[in-house]
Protein backbone atom coordinates (compact mmCIF):
# COMPACT_ATOMS: atom_id res chain seq x y z
CA UNK A 1 0.00 0.00 0.00
CA UNK A 2 2.84 2.27 1.01
CA UNK A 3 4.22 1.44 -2.58
CA UNK A 4 1.23 1.99 -4.08
CA UNK A 5 1.06 5.63 -2.85
CA UNK A 6 4.17 6.24 -4.04
CA UNK A 7 4.12 5.32 -7.18
CA UNK A 8 1.08 6.82 -7.64
CA UNK A 9 2.31 10.27 -6.51
CA UNK A 10 4.91 9.63 -9.01
CA UNK A 11 2.08 9.67 -11.59
CA UNK A 12 1.86 5.91 -12.20
CA UNK A 13 -0.82 4.01 -13.46
CA UNK A 14 -1.42 1.35 -10.54
CA UNK A 15 -3.10 -2.15 -10.45
CA UNK A 16 -2.55 -3.63 -6.82
CA UNK A 17 -2.96 -7.39 -5.79
CA UNK A 18 -2.81 -8.29 -2.62
CA UNK A 19 -1.33 -12.01 -3.12
CA UNK A 20 -0.02 -13.79 -6.09
CA UNK A 21 -2.94 -15.22 -7.25
CA UNK A 22 -4.40 -11.97 -7.77
CA UNK A 23 -1.84 -10.63 -9.04
CA UNK A 24 -2.05 -13.44 -11.97
CA UNK A 25 -5.93 -12.44 -12.57
CA UNK A 26 -5.02 -8.79 -12.56
CA UNK A 27 -2.31 -9.55 -14.99
CA UNK A 28 -4.37 -12.06 -17.40
CA UNK A 29 -6.86 -9.37 -17.63
CA UNK A 30 -4.63 -6.32 -18.18
CA UNK A 31 -2.07 -7.84 -20.80
CA UNK A 32 -0.94 -6.08 -22.91
CA UNK A 33 -1.08 -2.76 -20.39
CA UNK A 34 1.05 -3.76 -17.54
CA UNK A 35 4.52 -2.08 -17.84
CA UNK A 36 6.46 -3.27 -15.02
CA UNK A 37 5.22 -5.80 -12.13
CA UNK A 38 6.22 -5.17 -8.65
CA UNK A 39 6.20 -7.89 -6.04
CA UNK A 40 7.35 -8.46 -2.71
CA UNK A 41 9.66 -11.65 -2.66
CA UNK A 42 7.98 -13.35 0.18
CA UNK A 43 4.23 -13.61 0.39
CA UNK A 44 1.79 -16.84 1.55
CA UNK A 45 1.30 -19.69 -0.85
CA UNK A 46 3.99 -17.84 -3.68
CA UNK A 47 7.58 -16.66 -3.78
CA UNK A 48 8.07 -14.13 -5.68
CA UNK A 49 10.60 -16.02 -7.88
CA UNK A 50 7.83 -18.36 -8.45
CA UNK A 51 5.61 -15.28 -9.68
CA UNK A 52 8.19 -14.02 -11.38
CA UNK A 53 8.35 -17.47 -13.32
CA UNK A 54 4.47 -17.78 -14.04
CA UNK A 55 4.77 -14.35 -15.01
CA UNK A 56 7.06 -14.90 -17.49
CA UNK A 57 5.56 -18.03 -18.53
CA UNK A 58 2.60 -16.01 -19.85
CA UNK A 59 4.18 -13.60 -20.89
CA UNK A 60 8.21 -13.72 -21.78
CA UNK A 61 10.14 -10.75 -21.08
CA UNK A 62 7.95 -9.33 -18.45
CA UNK A 63 9.52 -6.34 -16.30
CA UNK A 64 9.41 -7.59 -12.76
CA UNK A 65 11.10 -5.60 -10.02
CA UNK A 66 11.66 -7.52 -6.64
CA UNK A 67 11.22 -5.83 -2.63
CA UNK A 68 11.95 -7.81 -0.12
CA UNK A 69 12.87 -6.97 3.91
CA UNK A 70 15.20 -9.80 3.81
CA UNK A 71 18.54 -9.62 2.79
CA UNK A 72 18.31 -12.54 -0.56
CA UNK A 73 21.95 -12.00 -2.19
CA UNK A 74 21.89 -15.67 -3.54
CA UNK A 75 18.46 -15.57 -4.32
CA UNK A 76 18.71 -12.35 -5.91
CA UNK A 77 21.44 -13.04 -8.14
CA UNK A 78 19.98 -16.21 -9.16
CA UNK A 79 16.64 -14.61 -10.32
CA UNK A 80 18.69 -11.93 -12.11
CA UNK A 81 20.20 -14.09 -14.00
CA UNK A 82 17.03 -15.59 -14.79
CA UNK A 83 15.75 -12.32 -16.29
CA UNK A 84 14.53 -9.61 -13.15
CA UNK A 85 15.12 -6.27 -13.67
CA UNK A 86 16.58 -5.64 -10.17
CA UNK A 87 15.85 -5.86 -6.32
CA UNK A 88 14.70 -3.44 -4.10
CA UNK A 89 15.59 -3.57 -0.37
CA UNK A 90 12.70 -2.41 2.11
CA UNK A 91 12.81 0.31 3.55
CA UNK A 92 13.26 2.54 0.87
CA UNK A 93 12.36 6.26 -0.13
CA UNK A 94 10.35 7.82 -2.56
CA UNK A 95 13.42 8.47 -4.97
CA UNK A 96 14.73 5.11 -4.55
CA UNK A 97 11.58 3.42 -5.56
CA UNK A 98 11.63 6.68 -7.98
CA UNK A 99 14.93 5.91 -9.69
CA UNK A 100 14.34 1.99 -10.00
CA UNK A 101 11.26 2.02 -11.59
CA UNK A 102 12.74 4.82 -13.86
CA UNK A 103 15.60 1.83 -14.60
CA UNK A 104 13.39 -0.46 -15.16
CA UNK A 105 11.15 0.91 -17.50
CA UNK A 106 14.42 2.52 -19.51
CA UNK A 107 15.42 -1.43 -20.31
CA UNK A 108 14.85 -2.41 -23.52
Amino acid sequence: EVGQNMLEKLGYRVLAASNAKEALQIFNSHQGEISLVITDMVMPNMSGGDLYRELNRISPGVKVLLVSGYSLGDEIKKLKAEGVIDYLQKPFQLEVLARKVYEALSVK
